[in-house]
């Protein structure tokens, strides 16, 4: 679950794969996710029909359909399709085309990628003059990136210091390469995903380890919190789980908290039963309290 939310932070709209033959209780925790991230674009595909009859077929998008009833999936269609063969593709495409608005994107304000893979490329025995720096692979929220740029990614590095409190180090760079796919890019703009080759040291970016960072210009990024008031959105039902989980949240306990594409762990110090002294936020339909503690 934890790994599909980091993902879905990039998204625009979602294909909700359901397999024809069979029923997997994953689909459950997909929806719930869908709905966590507020997604409103979704297409239904129904696959595997060429395993079964017309009339299984029928009967099993009706099962689906009072599935997804009462949640965000309940008004998209439902398209049978066979992954394997490439039966109705096409449909696929056509309601993508239809269906799905193209996402209003921010070309003027300053560059922000938000990195949800990132690896070292260089194989096991390169020599030192033939090494390539990082790379980080992500999506772009707004703005421009090219070649030559100078680059913060933040939060960096984090250590403690005496008192045991964390301490944020970025990492500044250059970018080197931007590819989309096997295309190499003199520049990026939002929307899709990019990799962004970089001078940065490939141990920090090796498994992962940049994931949930955000790149920008110099003294651009958003500020980092240790500490946030938020509402919280408990999953009624969990793979795995048979009965409903009657537990609460308390105070001390250790939760684990998915913020854009990074998964991390809090404690709960204090909680209350509504947000006050709550601001806007830019999202519509959202509120965001005031941080407590700057790092």
């Amino acid at each position: 679950m934890a790994t599909m939310l980091n993902g879905a932070a990039v998204m625009d709209a979602a294909l909700l794969l359901i397999t024809g033959n069979e029923s997997q209780p994953q689909n459950s925790e997909y929806l719930t996710a869908v709905e966590i991230i507020k997604l409103q674009n979704i297409i239904i595909l129904q696959n595997m029909v060429d395993l079964i009859k017309e009339a299984q077929a029928l009967g099993h998008q009706k099962s689906i359909a009072a599935f997804v009833k009462g949640t965000v999936a309940e008004a998209p269609p439902i398209v049978p399709i066979s992954a394997q063969l490439k039966y109705n593709i096409d449909a696929v495409n056509e309601y993508i085309m239809r269906r799905i608005p193209i996402p209003v994107r921010d070309f003027m304000s300053s560059p922000q990628l938000i990195v949800i893979r990132s690896f070292d490329v260089n194989k096991p025995g390169t020599e030192l003059n033939e090494r390539m720096g990082g790379v980080a692979c992500g999506s772009i929220l707004a703005g421009v990136l090219a070649l030559k740029m100078r680059v913060e990614i933040c939060q960096g590095i984090v250590t403690k210091d005496q008192q045991g409190c964390n301490r944020c180090h970025p990492i500044f760079s250059c970018i080197m390469t931007l590819l989309a796919e096997n295309n190499q890019l003199q520049f990026a703009v939002p929307g899709g995903l990019v990799g962004v080759g970089t001078l940065i040291n490939p141990m920090l970016c090796r498994a992962d380890r940049l994931v949930g960072q955000v790149f920008s210009v110099v003294s651009k990024l958003p500020q980092i919190y240790t500490e946030l008031e938020i509402s919280l959105f408990l999953l009624q039902h969990l793979l795995g789980v048979k009965t409903e989980d009657k537990k609460t949240m308390k105070v001390t306990k250790l939760v684990k908290i998915n913020i854009g594409s990074t998964s991390t762990g809090g404690r709960v110090l204090s909680m209350k039963m509504d947000l006050r002294n709550s601001s806007c936020a830019p999202t519509p339909g959202s509120a965001l309290a005031p941080p407590v503690r700057r790092m």
